[in-house]
């Protein structure tokens, strides 16, 4: 069955009105939580509101392309979430029936039909003001205008709020045609992003580029942007840049949506990930974070995505009760947010409550069977306990998610030469060692020859990981708390090295 060509960017049904540019369904005006499988499944339905719409249907538009584990789990679990979402019943349905092995059909009245209709206007274009009245939302020691400077040094402790921000250039150009396809192209890039790996965030970025250029004045695309940017260039396992090579796009994009917006929430969240993500650490530098992420919160303290960004930044810097706060708060606004119940899971591992963090990390798995960040935490956590072959399986999942991922290679090459098999370690170690300095994150490489128990290779590739990532200063499976690290403990190469994590550590939290 085609996608319909046109549909109604906000469609109403009952007490229910969902909005298509932002991805978001709301009931009676409050936004529900709704994660990007189950809000496809609802698309879909709308798209052929009426109409039967197959299994097979589902199947191509939540996992287009190869598939390599189980469709029919991942879609009975998204269309529960959804009937949770809207309180609807597969025995009594008021929404959404149930054709036994064949599809889902959408029966309740739409409000209206299902074509397309102009966009919702967007918010004027802020004026400049009258002469002598300073610009707004500027940090302390260095203007809004000049934040690549602080690809640098940022010298900020707070921003200051002081009237409207800079104005930006006039939208009046700017056609319905090409705002609606930059909506579109906004709306399909924050799906791929919840995909957690680089494929998709490589799209998402030229999706969100396209959207700013469709309509510059697009705040939340810009902000989105810089975000996106971000997660590409940190030490995470969607990285496909270096964080030189991200920093500057990133700044520029983090700029531009404050500029356009300075009361929108995800400008303010965006800033923070940038400078948390691409920056050394530094005491100023963390004031400013810390501060742009409680601003985000106080504008929209309902964003569970910005409860979770915020709840990194507090892990990565020890504060790990304040830490689990945030994460549990993010929790609780989205409990079946794949990406909370992963990290929330992580994190409890790292502090030893490994049967709690396994729990939410299979939990996060059934959520969403195709989350690659869920596959290598869990496939982590499952090394903590000793079990290789599951730790295997889902090293394996990820690398089907994710192909020629690094984690997810160098997960399989660490399980491999635990398990004896050191020629396919060797292997996967070779095609490592090809990509480590294009990356410029050699920690891949050195869980390699961690595995191996190659005592030389590993302390110099985790030296070189020490001096170039952030990755071996935070918890279990990857710090160098980890039980993996135990054979190297009573070598002082080894102790040298958390000395120096702890010199870095010490620095950037007082320099």
């Amino acid at each position: 069955m085609p996608e319909p060509t046109h549909v109604n960017p906000r469609t109403r049904f009952g007490a229910f009105e969902v909005d298509r540019p932002a991805c978001a369904l709301y009931r009676d005006g409050q936004r529900i939580p709704l994660q990007i499988q189950p809000y496809r499944v609802l698309e879909a339905l709308l798209d052929n509101a009426g109409d039967v719409v197959t299994r097979e249907t589902l199947y191509a538009r939540l996992w287009p392309g190869k598939v390599y584990i189980d469709v029919d789990r991942g879609l009975n679990n998204a269309v529960n979430r959804l009937r949770q979402a809207l309180g609807d019943s597969g025995d009594t349905p008021i929404f959404i029936e149930t054709l036994p092995r064949i599809g889902y059909r959408f029966i309740h009245p739409l409000d209206s039909p299902v074509e397309a209709v102009p966009p919702p206007a967007k918010e004027p274009a802020p004026r400049a003001e009258e002469p002598g009245r300073r610009a707004a939302w500027r940090p302390a020691a260095v203007t809004l205008s000049a934040l690549a400077l602080l690809a640098l040094a940022v010298s900020v402790a707070r921003w200051v709020e002081d009237g409207p921000g800079t104005a930006p250039p006039s939208a009046g150009s700017s056609q319905p045609a090409r705002i609606s396809e930059a909506q579109d192209a906004y709306a399909r890039a924050v799906k791929l992003i919840e995909q957690r790996n680089k494929e998709s965030l490589k799209l998402a970025i030229e999706h969100l580029r396209r959207a700013t250029e469709l309509d510059p004045t697009f705040a939340e695309a810009h902000a989105v942007l810089a975000a996106a940017y971000a997660g590409a260039g940190s030490t995470t396992n969607s990285r496909f840049m270096t964080a030189d090579e991200a920093l500057a796009p990133a700044l520029a994009a983090a700029e531009r949506a404050l500029q356009l917006d300075p009361a929108l929430a995800k400008a303010h969240i965006a800033l923070a990930r940038v400078l948390h993500s691409l920056q050394p650490w530094s005491r100023p530098t963390d004031l400013a974070i810390e501060h742009s992420f409680r601003r985000g919160l106080e504008l929209d303290p309902a964003d569970a995505d910005a409860h979770l960004q915020f709840g990194n930044f507090l892990s990565k810097r020890r504060r790990t009760d304040e830490a689990l706060v945030e994460f549990q708060a993010a929790l609780k606004l989205d409990p079946l947010s794949p990406s909370v119940n992963s990290r929330l899971g992580q994190e409890l591992m790292g502090v030893g409550r490994t049967t709690d963090g396994l729990e939410l990390l299979r939990r996060t798995v059934e959520l969403d069977p195709f989350q690659f960040n869920a596959r290598v935490r869990l496939g982590w956590g499952y090394v903590t306990v000793g079990d290789l072959a599951s730790a295997e399986r889902e090293f394996a999942a990820a690398e089907g998610i994710s192909p020629q991922s690094r984690p997810a290679l160098s997960a399989l090459a660490f399980v491999a030469a635990r398990r004896g098999d050191e020629e396919r370690a060797r292997g996967l170690l070779d095609t490592l060692l090809s990509a480590a300095e294009s990356t410029d994150d050699p920690s891949h490489v050195a869980i390699v020859y961690v595995g191996l128990r190659q005592r030389e290779e590993s302390l110099e590739w985790l030296e070189r990981t020490v001096q170039r990532t952030r990755v071996l200063h935070g918890r279990p499976p990857w710090g160098l708390h980890s039980p993996i690290y135990d054979w190297l403990r009573d070598d002082p190469r080894f102790g040298r090295l958390e000395q120096m994590i702890e010199a870095s550590f010490v620095s950037g939290a007082q320099g």
